[in-house]
């Protein structure tokens, strides 16, 4: 039931969505050494009290500000003094957001079962609400006295704990997950809460008030801080934007990241000059960005490379984004030094978009998160402009470049009927008995497998597949006629029928699973998932896209497979050159921008890390070579 709707409500479509009780897991996680500080046992909804920390009386908060990591560590920024917390939770990414009592150097931990942990010399209070199991507290705020708060729910609840009163919200969206932060006003009895796509909704005695950014549709509004006055604040977008509600004065941001998804939490300075407001933004990383008239500051802690940074204390802040499952750690940065050999290295193959259509596109906030968390080319060149599907996917394959060759495979079509070794003629059908990388593969006593969602059978040579979403065409296995090459086919490029590739079942999935991936993966996803077609559900091609690539990384960087440091992914468009194109291993520096690279100097990378002969053009494509310009 959505109720006090106004222009900055998120439901007025109605939308109702179920919310999965999340049981809560480990994350494996790397730590970055002496980063993170030893604390005590996970959340409950009382706490103990904590060490003794150095009260500030006075109304500046520049020397209190904190920045909090996901798993509970308190980290102090500029001359803050260290303020040990009650809780820590080392590798367990459920830190939700953190508060600070006002003119204190302390403050409360919020985790994401709803319980309320002090640092510093702030006094433990008890939660009236906790769900144990279900990680879905996305916020705090503190009333002025700092004896008690509210804790928001996803779902737009608030929860009275210590002596806050019991307030009633203004809106209120049951089984969406879609409230972002909390404030509470000067008076304490009310305050604001901040959804997803920048609404702002005033509960208890505080007044509605207008700005702030507002983005119908887009879940991207992550934080929001009240100034000295109490009527106006900030709203912050992923992208680092600083947007002023109520009487807030427009302020320039120092940072701001165009189609990254990495800026975190927000605070106001509070000594600021009344007509000269600023405050601090914190990235994902751990870097701390001044606007405004705010002093540059620098927390004591960073992790360049790894989103793992969900708050900023230093006043009554909303807190972070929320992650209804929380994060792997970065995919890139772990190692120094590439191996030699790779165990695995997965090509997946996306379809017809120019770099410039993604890179920076609001709609695709996961595929720009990773180019800029790993890397990606500033140029990467396909087979040819010339050149539609077909002829790219079978370049690939073979490091044939002569268009005279490659000319027959224009037709975006299936194979000749009668394709054989002694039909198949170069320049003159679409399918040849050159050697390919598949080829290579097999006879240097390695394996591979090809995924192809969608298709009904093994090595589909004609039709739709299971559901209409299958196009040969984006196959290139089913090209190859040369010695045992289209046996081959029959035998290891899969068909995945009705399921996707990330599902549990789907053959991919459980491969992965079972830590028995292939030395060589190439996957195709179904004409919707590639991004070739518009699909529905309110999404561009390139949003479908973006959507199913958030659901299939995720698992294969979160493998065994993958933490065991020899696997490696390459991620590329066609048709549109420079094509989108991102890099993932755990050697990627994170945010390489490489000057250019090709499908043949993908061809040349897969070869080299699978100790492999070079085909045809992978041999002059040396400056293209994805292992030198991405450290793979």
């Amino acid at each position: 039931m959505m109720r006090g709707m106004s222009r900055n409500t998120v439901g007025g479509r109605g939308v109702t969505r179920t919310v999965r009780h999340w049981a809560a897991w480990v994350l494996l996680a790397w730590l970055v050494a002496g980063a993170l500080q030893p604390g005590a046992a996970r959340g409950s909804t009382s706490v103990a009290s904590s060490p003794t920390a150095t009260l500030q009386t006075a109304a500046d908060n520049q020397n209190a500000l904190y920045t909090l990591d996901g798993f509970g560590g308190v980290h102090p920024v500029g001359a803050a003094p260290s303020a040990p917390g009650s809780a820590y939770w080392p590798g367990w990414d459920i830190a939700r957001g953190i508060v600070n009592r006002a003119g204190h150097q302390d403050g409360y931990v919020l985790d994401g079962f709803g319980g309320v942990h002090p640092f510093g010399a702030a006094p433990p209070l008890t939660a009236t609400a906790y769900w144990r199991g279900w990680d879905i507290a996305r916020g705090i705020a503190l009333t002025p006295a700092g004896s008690g708060g509210w804790v928001l729910d996803g779902w737009g609840g608030l929860h009275a704990f210590g002596n806050a009163p019991t307030v009633t919200p203004s809106a209120y969206w049951q089984g969406w997950d879609i409230a972002r932060g909390v404030v509470s006003d000067l008076s304490g009895t009310g305050g604001w809460v901040l959804d997803g796509f920048g609404g702002l909704h005033p509960f208890g005695d505080a007044a509605q008030l207008s700005g702030g950014g507002y983005w119908p549709g887009w879940d991207i509004a992550r934080g929001l801080a009240l100034t000295a006055t109490g009527t106006g604040g900030y709203v912050l977008d992923g992208w680092g934007g600083v947007h002023a509600f109520g009487d807030a004065a427009p302020v320039t941001g120092s940072a701001y990241w165009r189609g990254w998804d990495i800026a975190r939490a927000v605070v106001a300075w509070t000594a600021a000059p009344s007509a000269r407001p600023g405050g601090w933004v914190v990235d994902g990383w751990g870097a701390i960005h001044p606007f405004g008239s705010a002093p540059a500051e620098v927390s004591a802690a960073a992790w360049p490379g790894w989103d793992i940074v969900r708050g900023l204390g230093g006043g009554d802040n909303g807190g972070s984004r929320s992650y209804p499952s929380p994060p792997p750690p970065g995919p890139c940065g772990r190692t120094p030094t590439p191996p030699a050999r790779y165990q695995h290295v997965i090509v997946l193959f996306m379809e017809n978009e120019s770099l410039g259509n993604v890179l920076g596109n609001s709609a695709a906030p996961y595929e720009n998160r990773l180019m800029h968390g790993c890397g990606y080319a500033a140029s990467w060149q396909d087979a040819g402009v010339a050149y539609d599907s077909e002829p790219n996917y079978v370049a690939w394959a073979t490091g044939l470049s002569n268009p005279a060759v490659l000319n027959p495979y224009i037709c975006d079509c299936s194979p000749p009927p009668n394709a054989s070794a002694t039909t198949c003629v170069d320049g003159q059908t679409n399918c040849t008995i050159d050697d390919n990388l598949f080829r290579q593969v097999l006879a240097s006593g390695q394996t591979w497998r090809s995924y192809q969602e969608s298709a009904s059978s093994n090595c589909e040579e004609t039709g739709s597949g299971s559901n209409g979403l299958y196009a040969t065409k984006h196959n290139p296995a089913a090209f190859m006629f040369g010695g045992t090459d289209h046996q081959a086919c029959g035998l290891y490029d899969i068909g995945t029928g009705s399921s996707y590739l990330y599902q549990p079942g789907d053959p991919f999935a459980n491969d992965l699973a079972a830590n028995t991936l292939p030395n060589l993966v190439e996957l195709t996803p179904n004409l919707c998932n590639d991004g070739h077609d518009t699909c529905g559900g309110g999404l561009s091609a390139v949003g479908w896209g973006d959507q199913y690539l958030s659901r299939l990384i995720p698992l294969i960087v979160a493998s065994q497979e993958y933490a065991a440091g020899g696997t490696a992914l390459v991620v590329m468009w066609d048709e549109n050159t420079p094509v989108p194109n991102i890099v993932v291993a755990p050697s990627v520096t994170p945010g390489t921008v490489a000057p250019s690279a090709s499908h043949y100097g993908a061809l040349r990378a897969v070869e080299e890390m699978l100790g492999l002969p070079l085909l045809g053009a992978a041999t002059t494509a040396a400056g293209q070579d994805l292992r030198t310009n991405f450290h793979v």
